[in-house]
């Protein structure tokens, strides 16, 4: 049965390594098994060629398996036991695991990135339409005073294409209005505020106010500015008109004042008229009068002119 046992084995086994080995062993066995049966049955019958043929069988078969043996013994050390394949596969199914978490986190890492990106794209595109909508120049210039970056208002302002690769200088767009020479790179990045105007690309000049303010850093750590200018001509003409518009207020206040004084002498003319008028009433029949009368304050205007004015209309009547 140890050989029939070997081979159902062999035969249920099929990724079983070396399972000629395992054949050749059940066949030594099964050899082994005849020539003792036919030791039992020359006991009785004499066929001893039979019995010789079956042990040179046998022979060949342990002589092959002894050879073919050592060698598949080598090679069987090498073979894993049952405890260290277990060890095996459980560090395998931890590298499995530990792969798929992983997995797994560089994928939320890649739905994470893909958010940021998105966002990152609105955020673009939102400063790009506030860049193209606002009215206002916005400029983002270096340390050095280079352009970096100019809004569709600030290159109309300038009635040009201002380029974004740092070849164009704010000095050559802003000038002060007392220095239109000097450069105006270090009042404008420093804070200072003075009377600036633009320059377009005709050569006219035009008011304007910069607000500055540092976003960030570049190179060398140097820092990074963002110019917002205002086109200030809208403004001063205004403001213009304004003053213009308050000199002709103060002038018909002027004049106004002037009427009501001119009335108020006038008022006070008849008054003092009418008190004079009173006793020389009762001196008609007086062919002749002699009136001396003082009045304190110069002027044939206000209120002693006006009370020069009563007298003088009084006496006439």
């Amino acid at each position: 049965s140890i050989p029939f046992g070997i081979a159902h084995f062999v035969s249920r086994r099929n990724d079983l390594e070396y399972r000629w080995m395992f054949i050749l062993f059940a066949s030594f066995i099964m050899a082994c098994g005849t020539t003792h049966l036919l030791d039992i049955w020359t006991l009785w019958h004499p066929d001893y060629g039979i019995q010789g043929i079956i042990k040179a069988i046998t022979a060949i078969i342990s002589v092959a398996s002894a050879i073919l043996l050592w060698p598949v013994i080598g090679n069987a050390l090498h073979l894993p036991s049952p405890r260290e394949l277990a060890r095996i596969n459980y560090e395998l199914q931890r590298e499995i695991k530990s792969r798929q978490e992983t997995v797994i986190q560089l994928e939320r890492e890649a739905m994470e990135r893909q958010r940021l990106e998105e966002r990152l794209r609105q955020n673009e595109a939102r400063l790009q339409a506030v860049l193209n909508t606002t009215v206002e120049g916005i400029l983002s210039i270096n340390a050095d005073g280079c352009v970096e970056l100019a809004n569709h208002a600030a290159s109309k302002m300038f009635g040009t294409h201002i380029p974004e690769d740092g070849s164009a200088l704010i000095s050559e767009l802003i000038r002060a209005e007392e220095s239109p020479n000097h450069s105006t790179r270090p009042m404008i990045l420093q804070g200072d505020e003075p009377a600036l105007r633009g320059i377009r690309s005709d050569g006219s000049a035009f008011p304007i106010e910069v607000s500055v303010g540092v976003y960030g850093r570049g190179h060398a750590d140097a820092p990074l500015y963002t110019c917002v200018v205002r086109d200030m001509t809208e403004r001063r003409r205004n403001e213009q008109l304004v003053r213009e518009k308050e000199t002709q207020l103060k002038q018909q206040e002027n004049q106004l004042m002037m009427i009501q004084r001119q009335n108020t002498a006038g008022e006070l003319a008849a008054m003092v008229s009418h008190e004079i008028n009173q006793p020389l009433t009762a001196a008609q029949r007086t062919t002749e009068i002699d009136v001396w009368c003082t009045v304190v304050g110069g002027g044939l205007s206000g209120q002693a002119g006006a009370v020069r004015h009563g007298i003088s209309r009084a006496l006439c009547n």
